[in-house]
């Protein structure tokens, strides 16, 4: 098609250029006559041809720049499309939230983070008062302390290792125990992106057996602020879709409270990836349970020692927190059960349980469920 045009155009040029020098030669063939209106005539005639050949050349020329422009314009975009798809090869756990959020996923998004931030903005900005879970086994008498860096289960943490441990969580009902919290040695995005390794781990060789158990994974309010981390922990949840629908994420009331924007967007966008989530250390006149339902949440943990101190007033509170929360359809989950009697006031309301009156933290072997290491986020 191209070759045809170029060869019309030659012609209709080669044909202007012959009348050009055929008026020229009979101007010349009058002036040589003295029919001077004969070779007006003439000049006339060369003007206009070489007027429309100088627009001819001119339109020519314009239309071949264009062309180049096109072509270049073209190129341009086969490179960016090229570039495009690198970018969202890298970012996959982005394109699979475009993919299958569906119709309205930046409205829904949007809306969860006005939701979050109207429920971090009414949280109590009191410091949470739960100790970390230690990395030593404790008595069942006495509350654990915090981890310290010097003790021996922690030794190996300054070589770069992540201390994994296990508590249940108990169905009070029937004692059985139907989910783990995990504690550990972690204090960085970094190091939580390992821990949940370990978990996944732990959750596929639990499944392999026969173990239809979950794990509650505590993560900071800097991790859902990290947008690297937030990436790494998609993918790898995508690479391990077998066990991690067993998997919940675990944020405290605190930590909540002090969720930037940067984090309160990184929640919202775990929540429209389908993660489930509990709220851990929380009071009973803390959280929207609305809102955190709508988020994604499932559990709330609540912290009994939160509650009044009087019996009756104590029960009161946790009947009516657990009715609330039922009519949202969160699980309530309350601890820490230090004895039989915090266990026997506790079945009133809640679901779960947890604490030392049902085991001690367990620390997990480093080479537990060797040969099923999960499938790494690259």
């Amino acid at each position: 098609m191209r070759s045809s045009s170029g060869a019309g155009r030659a012609i209709f040029v080669g044909i202007l250029v012959a009348t050009c020098l055929a008026a020229a030669a009979f101007a010349a063939w009058a002036l040589a006559m003295e029919a001077r209106t004969d070779a007006a005539v003439a000049g006339a005639v060369i003007l206009l041809a070489l007027a429309q050949l100088s627009a001819l050349l001119a339109r020519l020329s314009a239309a071949d720049r264009q062309g180049r422009s096109s072509r270049d314009l073209v190129q341009f975009a086969a490179d960016m499309g090229r570039e495009m798809s690198a970018l969202r090869g890298r970012v996959d756990a982005a394109e699979a939230w475009q993919t299958n959020a569906g119709a309205g996923a930046t409205e829904r998004l949007s809306s969860q983070v006005a939701m979050l931030e109207r429920t971090v903005s009414a949280l109590a900005s009191r410091l949470a008062t739960t100790a970390t879970l230690p990395l030593e086994r404790q008595s069942a008498a006495a509350p654990p302390p915090a981890p310290v860096a010097g003790n021996d289960d922690a030794a190996g943490a300054g070589d770069g290792e992540i201390e994994l441990f296990l508590a249940p969580i108990v169905r009070l009902a029937s004692g059985q125990t139907s989910y783990y919290r995990a504690s550990s040695n972690a204090r960085s995005p970094g190091d939580e992106t390992r821990l949940i390794g370990r978990i996944i781990t732990v959750l596929r060789h639990l499944d392999r057996r026969g173990r239809a158990v979950g794990i509650f994974c505590p993560l900071s309010a800097e991790a859902f602020a990290d947008n690297g981390f937030l990436g790494r922990l998609v993918r790898f949840l995508r690479r391990n879709e077998d066990v991690a629908g067993k998997l919940v994420i675990e944020i405290s009331q605190a930590d909540l409270a002090r969720l930037t924007p940067v984090g309160m967007r990184g929640l919202a966008w775990l929540a429209q990836l389908g993660a489930t989530f509990s709220l851990a250390a929380a009071s009973p006149q803390g959280p929207d349970l609305a809102a955190l339902r709508e988020l994604g949440f499932q559990f709330v943990d609540l912290d009994i020692r939160a509650l009044p101190g009087d019996n009756r007033a104590r029960l009161d509170a946790l009947t009516a927190f657990a009715a609330e929360a039922g009519r949202h359809e969160l699980t309530v989950m309350a601890g820490p059960v230090a004895d039989g009697a915090d266990l026997a006031w506790l079945q009133h309301g809640a679901s779960l349980g947890h604490g030392g009156h049902f085991a001690r933290p367990r620390r997990v072997r480093p080479d537990f469920g060797a040969g099923e290491e999960p499938r790494a986020a690259a």
